[in-house]
């Protein structure tokens, strides 16, 4: 999953430690690292805060159409976005 930066929000200051998607949390590596990354994925000139969760954590169907993305930025502003989503059986 990614979330997208733009001119108005800086996608690096997201606390991957705090990202959800749809209550799942993100993957973590060896010593609690989190499985997450800055790259622009969109292609805007913008970092992008990607992050990987375990999809059989997910309490999603496929009749499901939304999620919602929360956490929060390394100074401690939340974030609660529902955005749309395509489940492939």
């Amino acid at each position: 999953m990614a979330i997208l930066g733009s001119a108005t929000f800086d996608a690096s200051q997201v606390d991957p430690l705090t990202v959800t998607l749809a209550d799942t949390q993100v993957k973590l590596k060896g010593k609690g690292t989190p499985m997450a990354s800055l790259e622009d994925v969109n292609n805007d000139g913008f970092a992008d805060m990607v992050v990987h969760v375990s999809t059989s954590s997910l309490q999603l169907t496929v009749n499901d159409t939304e999620v919602m993305v929360e956490g929060a930025t390394f100074g401690g502003t939340p974030f609660r976005v529902k955005d749309s989503i395509r489940i492939v059986p």
